[in-house]
């Protein structure tokens, strides 16, 4: 029980820290690229 209840937080802590992670390379590629651009 206690099992189950942990591996369902850690998937959800894995969840969340990649969409945080994708969202902020995303970011940070999206600003390296037009700085590039300009460059």
């Amino acid at each position: 029980m206690v099992n189950r209840v942990s591996n369902y937080l850690l998937m959800r802590l894995a969840d969340w820290l990649a969409g945080w992670l994708g969202g902020w390379l995303a970011g940070w590629m999206d600003g390296w690229m037009d700085g590039w651009l300009a460059g």
